[in-house]
């Protein structure tokens, strides 16, 4: 945690996280706070945003990926035969998951 207390300061995470209700909210905000402790560690200069942007352009990539296929596929099973694809919520597993 001192990475934590360098970026944030010792006082500032101790009132957000007397603030927090539940273990799961302390289990979340303490898994956020290191994940960006991580990432200025890494990136002194953009930090988090560095890395949103990266992941960002990923998902974008993965997104053109799928819907150039759905294209490619709709020429051999007619457009009115693929399936459509919805945006579905994040499961809450995925929030709590370790880095």
């Amino acid at each position: 945690f001192e990475d934590i207390y360098q970026d944030f300061g010792v006082v500032n995470v101790c009132n957000i996280l007397d603030n927090l209700e539940s273990p799961e909210q302390h289990e979340i905000f303490a898994n956020c706070l290191r994940y960006a402790a991580k990432s200025s560690r890494r990136d002194s200069i953009s930090g988090c945003p560095a890395m949103i942007l990266h992941y960002k352009s990923i998902l974008n990539s993965i997104e053109q990926g799928i819907k150039s296929a759905m294209n490619e596929f709709g020429t051999y099973v007619g457009p009115d035969q693929v399936l459509k694809f919805y945006d579905f919520p994040m499961p809450a597993v995925f929030l709590l998951h370790q880095l």
